[in-house]
């Protein structure tokens, strides 16, 4: 039985990553890990360095507003009176009370970080939903069918072989084609949709999970549903079948069986792409990146109005927390807000995506080995073995008798 190649659905195709090896990223490994995170973005490190510039901006306004040689009004050299008495404990006291309220304004971030911090964990658990509940609900059904056939057609004849494929590659090409689907949904430009190879089937013809005749019907006929019709195509396969006189069982009942699992399997496709189309309120996501970044511009005032009052009153050392702070903050809330953004759809080719190879190979080769696993068990003696046949073991798997063809009556002819 041909195994259907990996087919590849990027003309541009990326390294991604399979699984990390989170003991060395809690040690040290995140000092090496660059590329696929946030810190390859070129806006992250914009961003930093344009706050960074307002705060140096704001502590230089800041000094020669509050220097003595450049005011000589009580308000503007309040700071500096202790500096040259160095026994004015009380007003030492004061300038030190007043430079922690200025500071404690940074406790406006506070509530912008909170939401930003349930807007990031609201999309990780769709993110988890998608991968382990709907998806792999997707790869279930068309392994667990697999399995079925695994036992209801062991043999090696060409109809039973037929029959396997047939079935294996209509699930694995259900799952293909719903990638597409997934990268049409940000596909924003005639570009994209070329690179990602989103209205071209002709690498899954190629890769042969599809044969000329059922691409142009997906193309011209089916164009919104591709993914869907599949298992349209895999029930009605099944009720062929059961027709045909090639099930156990000549009623309805596993033809019955094997619709409910076609619908759930686009059930499964249908909740996917829904997800993936229902962003938040534009409202909420407003006012969450409004709120990070107008905190983001007073922390940052804050920082040069501060650093300017230490160095002034030589806590030179206080500049560098301030701007230490400065810095941690803008670094994590950013790199919230671009996680989140990044993990919206995670079907595309960015290095944290869930890689389309991994889960068509792994698919394949299930299928496979169930397969094979129902034509040589282990009480079937190995192919080419001569000789009397031991007890409790036989030549050919057991396999139920195929029951009669049903026929179809229509009603006209009842009459």
């Amino acid at each position: 039985m041909a195994i259907p190649p990996t087919t590849s659905y990027n003309r541009q195709p990326k390294g991604q990553v399979i699984r990390d090896s989170e003991a060395r990223l809690f040690n040290f490994g995140f000092l090496f890990l660059l590329r696929g995170t946030v810190l390859q973005s070129w806006f992250y490190w914009t961003q930093l360095a344009s706050l960074i510039g307002i705060s140096i901006v704001a502590l230089i306004i800041s000094y020669f507003y509050s220097s003595p040689f450049h005011c000589h009004s009580k308000h503007c050299a309040e700071f500096h009176e202790y500096r040259w008495n160095q026994r004015d404990f009380v007003q030492v006291y004061e300038d030190l009370d007043l430079l922690e309220i200025i500071v404690s304004v940074m406790t406006i971030m506070l509530v912008p970080e909170y939401v930003a911090s349930l807007y990031l964990r609201f999309t990780v658990n769709i993110w988890w939903t998608l991968r382990f509940k709907t998806l792999q609900e997707l790869m279930n059904v068309a392994s667990s069918m697999a399995q079925r056939a695994a036992i209801y057609f062991p043999g090696q004849d060409s109809d039973s072989l037929v029959a396997k494929e047939t079935i294996m590659r209509y699930g694995v090409l259900s799952v293909a084609l719903f990638w597409k689907d997934a990268r049409e949904i940000d596909a924003w430009t005639m570009d994209f949709r070329e690179m990602k190879c989103v209205d071209d089937l002709s690498d899954l013809v190629q890769g042969g999970l599809l044969s000329e005749a059922e691409a142009h019907l997906l193309q011209t006929e089916y164009p919104t549903v591709k993914s869907q019709v599949v298992w349209v195509w895999l029930a009605s396969f099944w009720t062929k079948l059961c027709l045909d006189g090639k099930l156990p069982a000549p009623n309805a009942k596993i033809q019955g069986e094997m619709l409910k699992k076609c619908t759930h399997a686009s059930d499964q496709i249908r909740t996917m792409l829904a997800r993936l189309n229902t962003q938040y309120p534009s409202q909420y996501g407003h006012i969450v990146a409004a709120w990070i970044k107008v905190g983001f511009f007073v922390s940052a005032c804050i920082t040069g109005y501060v650093s300017a009052i230490a160095i002034i009153t030589r806590y030179y050392w206080y500049v560098a927390v301030c701007f230490a702070q400065l810095i941690i903050t803008i670094l994590f809330y950013q790199g919230i807000l671009q996680v989140k953004e990044h993990i919206n759809n995670p079907f595309l080719d960015q290095k944290c995506d869930f890689p389309w190879q991994l889960f068509h190979a792994r698919l394949v080769r299930q299928c496979v080995a169930l397969y094979e696993a129902g034509s040589q068990p282990p009480y079937v003696v190995p192919p080419g073995s001569d000789g009397d046949v031991p007890k409790g073991m036989r030549r050919k798997p057991a396999q139920m008798p195929p029951q009669l063809p049903t026929v179809q009556i229509s009603s006209t002819r009842m009459k």
